[in-house]
């Protein structure tokens, strides 16, 4: 494990990944499953809250991750929800 600056880096090769395009969509998508996972933890009505509790700030800490590295969401709405993106496009 290596200290670089401010990041700490397990392997170059795994530094190297992140920085990628396919990296950062991997960091996307595990953001993006990650938030509704938490959402369920933190909602009350939720068979998940009695199993386990979520900090909210640990999902908005992710949330704010995910503004830097939007690529599965921006994917995910292209494939899931193109007529909304026609809208916002128009």
């Amino acid at each position: 494990m290596k200290i670089k600056g401010k990041r700490i880096i397990n392997t170059e090769e795994a530094s190297e990944f992140a920085n990628s395009v396919r990296g950062q969509y991997i960091l996307s998508q595990a953001l993006v499953f990650g938030i509704q996972k938490l959402k369920k933890y933190e909602d009350k009505d939720s068979p998940m809250h009695s199993i386990m509790r979520a900090e909210p700030s640990n999902r908005k800490d992710m949330e704010y991750l995910l503004d830097a590295f939007p690529l599965y969401r921006l994917h995910e709405r292209e494939i899931w929800y193109p007529d909304e993106v026609k809208k916002t496009e128009e």
